[in-house]
């Protein structure tokens, strides 16, 4: 499977989008012999969310690299190795609402974000809720 550098996947509420970047990741990850990750932008505020977070989790399996970072999705890229085959960013979505939560400089982050996909060795998938679509 080929991809360019950063893809961005757009779906609906629970169209299959998280699914699909985690098999085109692992796929990816497995050509290039290396393991995939995962940067989870969800945060745990009810025990409903953190039954989800750990079932996600234990989904993927212990072959992924994962990190869950909700704010700063730039150093969370920068924490995965070199050698890693792929990385999906899920979700942007939430990541934005997050952004705008803690008051945080929308424009300053995204052009974080943008410099840190620009300077990622390995494939990105970016997954965001195509607002509106239902």
């Amino acid at each position: 499977m080929t991809a360019h550098k950063n893809t961005l996947i757009l779906g609906g509420a629970r169209s299959g989008k998280s699914r699909f970047a985690l098999e085109m990741a692992q796929d990816l990850a497995r050509s290039a012999g290396a393991r995939p990750g995962m940067i989870a932008t969800a945060q745990a505020f009810d025990s409903e969310m953190e039954e989800r977070i750990a079932r996600h989790k234990a989904e993927r399996g212990p072959e992924w690299l994962n990190a869950e970072e909700s704010l700063d999705i730039a150093a969370a890229l920068a924490s995965f190795p070199a050698d890693c085959g792929a990385v999906v960013v899920d979700c942007l979505t939430l990541w934005l609402s997050n952004i705008m939560h803690h008051d945080r400089d929308v424009e300053a982050e995204t052009a974080a974000l943008v410099a840190a996909l620009e300077q990622a060795q390995m494939p990105i998938l970016l997954v965001s809720n195509e607002v509106g679509l239902g």
